[in-house]
């Protein structure tokens, strides 16, 4: 079973419910949670909470196999988005999660849902809207294996009804955990990931988390180790933006952590 959650907080989410249940095959079930009404369709249950997505630490309580998270993105660039990433914290956790701790991340769910976004934005004309993974950040703290997938970027796009379905159909057309893609973990560049996006579209690549360059003065050795350890797939590559390491301090830093390391590592 997938879970998907919406906020009473988010108005993305909320237009994304209102879509489900109006526009696609969700039906009302017997059961609440959240003292909110619970509605399935085929493998997927519809949660709404009432409190914020990234405190959500309280989702761990709901059995499930995957959350997925449908939800709105801020950006100051206010550039018109649909984006996908994993969820976790190098550092302190500002918005939600635990310091320095990981969730469980799937990079052939998150290459299917690129993939899927990408299609959707051909599919419903939206070349206005940027498809792009995005690094890990913020919470909740979860166990359970999660995904963020979200539409941006400012109050003006979160209640259109065209984007919504975007990411929708990807969700209930592209939710898989299968691929024969090489799953990664990426290091370094802009937290939009422009070059690991690129490569995911246009190479046999996968990622699950995502360490940008601002995350990467936190960065060391046990960092790599949870971002290994919390993604379902077994890494076998990883990719590091060269131009994205920061200055030479802090680059030969994180080479000397990465080349000490028994996976492959591919310098892009």
């Amino acid at each position: 079973m997938f879970s998907i959650v919406v906020s009473k907080q988010d108005t993305a989410g909320m237009n994304f419910r209102s879509v489900f249940i109006e526009s696609f095959s969700f039906k009302e079930t017997s059961e609440k949670f959240d003292s909110n009404q619970i509605f399935e369709f085929e493998n997927f249950e519809l949660l709404t909470i009432n409190s914020s997505q990234v405190f959500a630490d309280f989702l761990d309580k709901r059995k499930t196999d995957f959350f997925v998270f449908a939800s709105k993105h801020s950006s100051t660039a206010k550039k018109p988005s649909l984006t996908t990433h994993a969820i976790g914290n190098f550092s302190k956790a500002e918005f939600g999660g635990k310091d320095s701790e990981l969730c469980p991340a799937s990079a052939f769910l998150s290459r299917n849902y690129l993939f899927g976004l990408k299609e959707q934005q051909s599919a419903k004309f939206l070349q206005g809207f940027e498809v792009c993974l995005e690094a890990t950040h913020h919470g909740p703290f979860l166990k359970t294996p999660s995904i963020f997938i979200e539409l941006g970027s400012t109050e003006k796009e979160w209640p259109l009804k065209k984007p919504a379905e975007a990411i929708i159909e990807t969700i209930l057309k592209k939710t898989s955990l299968h691929s024969n893609a090489i799953p990664c973990i990426g290091i370094g560049g802009g937290h939009y990931c422009p070059s690991f996006s690129k490569r995911v579209l246009n190479e046999n690549l996968a990622f699950s988390h995502i360490a940008a360059e601002y995350a990467l003065p936190f960065f060391n050795g046990d960092s790599f180790q949870k971002m290994v350890s919390n993604s379902i797939e077994k890494i076998k590559l990883i990719v590091a933006d060269k131009k994205g390491l920061g200055k030479s301090v802090q680059k030969n830093r994180i080479k000397a952590i990465l080349e000490q390391q028994e996976i492959e590592v591919l310098f892009v």
